[in-house]
C-alpha cells in the first residue's frame, strides 16, 4: 500500500424553521443513527448488541461505536455547541468515507440525508433541505521510514471535545504521545489491511524531543440515546496543545490524518476533532 484513499463530501443543510434545544450536532447525529438504522437494519429492534447479524450489518459498521475495523464515516463542522440555529440558516458539514467508497457514495448518502430532512431534527422536528456541494477523492502518499526532520511549532486546537481514555478514565490533560498514538491507532483501525505499510514511530521518544504546553478544561455534555431511551452523560476536554521541536515525516502524517479522522472515543458523535495551526 503506497497511499491512503478516502472520499470527502461537502454538504449544506438549510433549516425550514428555527432550532432550539441541545447542541445541534448531537441532535443531528442522533437523527442520522435513527435513519441509518431504519434503512439498513433487517429487524425492527434497536437491541444491536444481541443481534445475530451484528458482525455483518452495515448499520453497526457505519454508525455504532464498536464498528468493525476498516469501516467508518466521520462527520463534523456541524455548529457543535450551537443550541440555537435560526430559520433558513445554511449549516455546512463534511462527511469523510474511508471504506467501500463506491458502495457508500452520494447515491447512498443523499437519500439518507433527505429522509432525515423530512423527519426533522430535534424535539421540535425542524425540517431541512440538503444540498451536495462538492465531492473529492483524496490520495495521501504514505511517508517513507527515516524521513528528514523538520523544525516546527504547531498548535492542536480542539474543534470538538476529546475523549481520550486511560485505565477506564477520561484523560484530563492529554500528553503529546497519547494524541500521536491515538492518531496512529485510528489509522490502523481504518486501514487494517495495510498495517505493515505504516512507518514505525516511537511515540514516547517523539514526545521527549519536543517542548510542549497544554491548556485543557473539562467538558461534560449530554445526548439522548435512541437505543437506550435515556440521556447519557459524556465527559472530555477542550483546549489546545502547543508542540515545538523536530518533527519527522511520519509524525506529521499521523497528526494531519488525525485532524481529518479524529482522535479518542465517541468519534461518531462528532468528538475528537482538532485543527492544526
Amino acid at each position: 500500500m503506497k497511499d491512503l484513499h478516502y472520499r470527502h463530501y461537502s454538504f449544506e443543510l438549510i433549516l425550514q424553521g428555527a432550532y432550539q434545544g441541545n447542541e445541534f450536532a448531537l441532535a443531528f447525529r442522533s437523527l442520522l443513527g435513527l435513519v441509518l438504522h431504519e434503512q439498513l437494519c433487517q429487524f425492527a429492534t434497536m437491541n444491536c448488541p444481541q443481534c445475530p447479524l451484528r458482525e455483518t450489518c452495515d448499520y453497526t459498521a457505519l454508525f455504532e461505536t464498536s464498528a468493525r475495523a476498516g469501516y467508518d464515516i466521520t462527520l463534523y463542522s456541524l455548529n457543535w455547541q450551537t443550541p440555537t440555529v435560526t430559520k433558513y440558516s445554511a449549516v455546512k458539514f463534511d462527511l469523510f468515507v474511508f471504506h467501500s467508497l463506491e458502495r457508500f457514495d452520494q447515491t447512498f448518502w443523499l437519500p439518507i440525508f433527505r429522509r432525515m430532512g423530512a423527519l426533522g431534527v430535534g424535539k421540535m422536528r425542524i425540517a431541512f433541505q440538503v444540498n451536495l456541494l462538492e465531492v473529492k477523492d483524496i490520495h495521501k502518499p504514505l511517508p517513507a521510514q527515516g524521513d528528514a526532520q523538520i523544525q516546527l511549532q504547531l498548535t492542536l486546537q480542539t474543534r470538538t471535545p476529546w475523549r481520550l481514555l486511560h485505565e477506564g478514565g477520561v484523560v484530563l490533560n492529554p500528553e503529546y504521545a497519547t494524541v500521536l498514538r491515538s492518531c496512529y491507532q485510528r489509522l490502523e483501525n481504518l486501514y487494517p489491511e495495510a498495517r505493515t505499510s505504516f512507518p514505525f514511530l516511537n511515540f514516547d521518544t517523539a514526545q521527549k524531543t519536543k517542548t510542549i504546553q497544554t491548556h485543557f478544561e473539562r467538558k461534560t455534555w449530554y445526548y439522548f440515546s435512541t437505543r437506550q431511551k435515556k440521556k447519557i452523560a459524556l465527559a472530555g476536554v477542550e483546549g489546545s496543545m502547543s508542540v515545538e521541536g523536530s518533527f519527522s515525516g511520519q509524525e506529521l502524517f499521523y497528526l494531519y490524518f488525525g485532524e481529518i479522522a479524529g482522535v479518542g472515543k465517541s468519534l461518531r458523535f462528532g468528538l475528537g476533532r482538532y485543527q492544526i495551526h
